[in-house]
């Protein structure tokens, strides 16, 4: 057979190992088990000694993922090899191969790390997919075997590099649906938990009309609400507010409110309880997130009212035949801000027949349509809050707060706000 016979019949071998190397590595979805058979194929292909497939990490930087020798078995990490060739595929996007008898050629520059392997060869070649660089694969030897690597070898590495990497892509696409999911299941989980949590939304009290609600703007939420009774006379309503929201939030928001429902079993005063809590929460929550905390306690003896602010808005008070609000005072600092506050209860205020007594988070007064980034924000604001109070004042609680959600999603035009809403009503009755 002459050599032009014998190419062809040399390249059609190649095009069968490679048809058949595709199939192979497509023939699972496992990103875990593709990976492996793509290393083990490629030291079948090339005869090398070793393989490494880089991918990259959380923090976007190729490392090796699978590293394989022939016999098929794994080598352990870490592990030596060229990173000055890997780095110049990565970030050239072209493959290379190098060979010892090269050395002599114009531009044979070996790293450090082919020199201290006493490597004879390597090939390594770019993983892309949609053009963009998924990882590399990589092979070398110490030993020559039978023959000495070649453009053409590089040629048929690369064409072999490009062909797996559509194997890889879609095995780690069908990963990623799967963890999405598995997240899908824990916020379902989890978003049933918190709403376990909640207390029901009418609290029954002889003399009161209360009604609360929490609305998360994402399946969980860093927003709550609770009714704290026990076999005194006093009944704490609280609402809580964790910066930011979804699952992070919502775990945050379950820790404190267990610590809390706990701690003022015991201790009375809680003033002492927020101070404890701002220290373990401030041990616990990442920089930059804190707790906003309400806590009002209503005496069902004396109809009295008393509160104890940490960064959240203090209760919001509508005396029957009045038209103007009053707060009850006293705010201190948020909880885990890392500056303490040394919180105080307020005075004692006398509630009347008629009175509306007001608990809310920042997203009702912060409602908007979504906009462009940059633009300005159409709040709903705190006047729209107070003006629809007042039109409701009359109506039960619970349907108070109905009336409230209801001007709250017109004016999002039915979209879902964009952070947490929770709202307590409670209404004195003669």
């Amino acid at each position: 057979m002459d050599a032009d016979g014998h190419n062809a019949v040399f390249r059609d071998e190649r095009l069968a190992m490679l048809l058949d190397t595709i199939a192979e590595v497509s023939s699972t979805l496992d990103l875990d088990e593709v990976l492996v058979r793509v290393v083990d194929r490629s030291l079948d292909l090339t005869g090398a000694e070793r393989g490494i497939l880089f991918l990259p990490d959380t923090d976007g930087e190729a490392v090796p993922r699978v590293v394989r020798e022939r016999g098929r078995s794994h080598l352990s990490l870490p592990v030596q090899y060229s990173r000055c060739v890997t780095s110049r595929v990565l970030a050239l996007g072209r493959p290379e191969f190098i060979e010892v008898q090269a050395q002599g050629q114009q531009g044979y520059d070996p790293s450090q790390s082919f020199v201290d392997l006493k490597l004879r060869t390597l090939m390594c070649a770019p993983l892309t997919s949609n053009g963009r660089p998924i990882g590399a694969l990589y092979v070398d030897s110490r030993t020559t075997g039978d023959r000495e690597f070649g453009e053409d070898d590089l040629r048929f590495f690369t064409a072999l590099a490009d062909s797996v990497a559509i194997a890889i892509e879609n095995a780690r696409l069908h990963e990623k649906a799967l963890e999405t999911e598995r997240l899908k299941e824990r916020l379902s989980i989890a978003a049933e938990i918190q709403r376990d949590a909640l207390p029901p939304n009418r609290l029954e009290l002889p003399g009161y009309d209360i009604y609360g609600v929490s609305r998360p703007c994402e399946e969980t939420g860093g927003d709550y609400f609770d009714y704290l009774v026990d076999e005194r006379p006093r009944v704490g309503l609280v609402v809580g507010d964790v910066t930011g929201h979804g699952l992070g939030a919502a775990l945050y928001m379950l820790n404190a409110r267990a610590r809390l429902r706990s701690s003022l079993t015991w201790e009375p005063d809680a003033s002492r309880v927020l101070e404890h809590l701002d220290r373990e929460l401030e041990r616990e929550m990442p920089s930059g997130k804190f707790m906003t905390l309400l806590v009002t306690t209503l005496d069902t003896e004396d109809r009295t009212v008393r509160s104890i602010s940490a960064g959240h808005e203090a209760p919001l008070l509508l005396r029957a035949g009045a038209d103007d609000f009053e707060q009850l005072p006293g705010r201190g600092a948020g909880l885990a801000m890392g500056i303490g506050s040394g919180w105080r209860v307020s005075e004692p205020c006398r509630l009347e027949p008629g009175d509306l007594l007001v608990l809310a988070t920042d997203g009702i007064p912060e409602a908007h349509v979504p906009v462009p980034e940059g633009e300005v924000k159409d709040l709903w604001g705190e006047k729209r809050f107070r003006d629809r109070l007042r039109e409701l004042r009359d109506e039960d609680s619970e349907s108070i707060v109905r009336g409230v959600l209801a001007a709250i999603n017109e004016h999002v035009g039915g979209r879902e706000p964009e952070d947490d809403i929770t709202l307590i009503v409670v209404k004195v009755e003669a």
